[in-house]
């Protein structure tokens, strides 16, 4: 992991074929890191970065060349491995847009917001929308943070859209913290 540039987990574990999450740049809510490993008579896997689409597959040198059937073995456990990444990544994706699309369904436009009057913004920009602190913790279930500190006050939402449906969305509380709307429980 180290040589492709990633930052590995303290503990890498057998996973079977379900990808395992971890931080890629130390930030403890991180999860953009994954790997898969296994270990049934020839140690092999698989790890990447989920924000930057990087992934790499390794197997462990046994010292000699494997059999037509081994080999066989591994490409199908390899195909396994690759399914079950772009099952969860869809998954992630899927929950992202479906947490988008409960804050905004009962956003309002925004009101004068302390963000948008420090970025000297005096028209109010249509395709942002605004909910409270409380009402963006109570649909999402968690209070979003922005390297470890809570949003506060109105939060802007600014939405990410991918082939014309809103994908995810952008936090921005009035001091200028941001945080991204994300498939599993939160992001910072």
């Amino acid at each position: 992991m180290r040589a492709a540039g990633i930052e590995p987990p303290e503990i890498i574990e057998k996973t079977g074929d379900k990808p395992r999450r971890f931080s890629t740049n130390g930030k403890m809510h991180d999860d953009g890191g994954w790997y898969v490993y296994h270990d049934d008579g020839i140690p092999a896997g698989a790890f990447g970065d989920w924000r930057t689409g990087e992934q790499h597959t390794w197997r462990a040198d046994i010292g000699r060349t494997l059999s037509p059937a081994e080999e066989a073995v591994h490409r199908q456990r390899l195909t396994a491995m690759k399914d079950a990444r772009d099952a969860a990544m869809r998954d992630k994706r899927a929950e992202a847009a479906d947490k988008a699309a409960r804050l905004w369904t009962p956003s309002r436009l925004p009101g004068a917001h302390a963000y948008l009057a420090r970025k000297g913004i005096e028209t109010r920009p249509e395709n942002l929308r605004a909910l409270s602190i409380g009402e963006v913790s109570a649909i999402l279930g968690y209070h979003p943070q922005s390297k470890g500190e809570w949003l506060e006050g109105e939060i802007l939402l600014a939405p990410i859209t991918l082939h014309g449906k809103i994908a995810s969305c952008e936090l921005i509380d009035e001091q200028g913290r941001k945080s991204a709307i994300a498939g599993g429980q939160k992001s910072g």
